[in-house]
């Protein structure tokens, strides 16, 4: 069990970084929360337009590039925004999209079936070439 002091809910609300997402966002909706990851939908205060804010408790030893996933531009994949750090906490505010992601489904699900996966994993990989290989059509 973390301490309060710990907590997403303390490093929001007294640190830096979370008062800069603070001043930006509203936080509406929780969508997941465990001891190292809380995922909230945002609202940005301006614009009005819908957000992801992921956060996630570092650890020791483990270390993020995130100005290289930050480069990653697929279609498949939601968008990181910007991020803030604090002492706890990587943010990442994130491109808001309807529907339910892998993680989420294998928890509601249960592990999907290895056709399905593979399945997803071709259509991934496919989506990811450009021309000319898009002339192939792929059946799964």
């Amino acid at each position: 069990m973390i301490s309060f002091r710990d907590s997403f809910e303390y490093d929001i609300n007294h640190t830096e970084a979370g008062q800069s997402i603070i001043k930006r966002y509203d936080l509406c909706d929780e969508v997941f929360t465990s001891d190292d990851t809380n995922i909230y939908i945002l609202k940005e205060i301006e614009t009005g337009e819908k957000q992801l804010l992921k956060a996630i408790r570092l650890k020791p030893n483990i270390e993020f590039d995130i100005e290289k996933v930050m480069r990653v531009n697929h279609e498949g994949i939601a968008k990181i925004y910007e991020y803030y750090t604090s002492e706890n906490y990587l943010y990442l505010i994130k491109e808001f999209v309807e529907g339910i992601d892998v993680e989420n489904y294998i928890k509601l699900n249960g592990p999907m079936n290895e056709n399905n996966m593979i399945s997803l994993i071709i259509v991934v990989i496919y989506s990811s070439f450009d021309s000319p290989f898009k002339q192939f059509s792929i059946q799964y």
